[in-house]
């Protein structure tokens, strides 16, 4: 035990360190996610489509065909989303902004944080 607490506070130091000197520049991250042409959030927008009535693997091939011509055609995701009849169907172009929006998603974070805090304390 004493080893593993001399461990931890060498970790926590080290954390601390790493934090002291962190540097968000905001407009930074808005280049590198606008970089991808909205590719990133793709898996969003697969989610906002299942929201809708969409079949998953359906959702999962739509935003594979969709991925796959906006990247290959140097375009953005969103031009190729209003494009898509099965996904104009189901979403509106408010709908398309707000899914591609990194803002307004964190994924799956949330769930996982809580499973693993259940899973802890069932443990106990």
């Amino acid at each position: 035990f004493p080893e593993s607490f001399i461990l931890t506070d060498y970790l926590l130091r080290q954390l601390l360190e790493v934090l002291r000197g962190l540097v968000v520049d905001e407009a930074h991250i808005k280049r590198n996610l606008d970089f991808t042409g909205g590719l990133i959030m793709s898996e969003r927008v697969m989610l906002g489509l299942t929201e809708r009535g969409m079949g998953r693997q359906e959702a999962h091939e739509v935003l594979r065909q969709v991925a796959g011509q906006a990247f290959t055609g140097g375009r953005s995701l969103r031009e190729v989303l209003a494009e898509t009849p099965s996904v104009t169907a189901l979403l509106t172009t408010e709908d398309i902004d707000r899914l591609l929006d990194p803002a307004e998603y964190i994924g799956t974070a949330v769930e996982q944080v809580q499973r693993v805090l259940r899973e802890l304390r069932a443990a106990k």
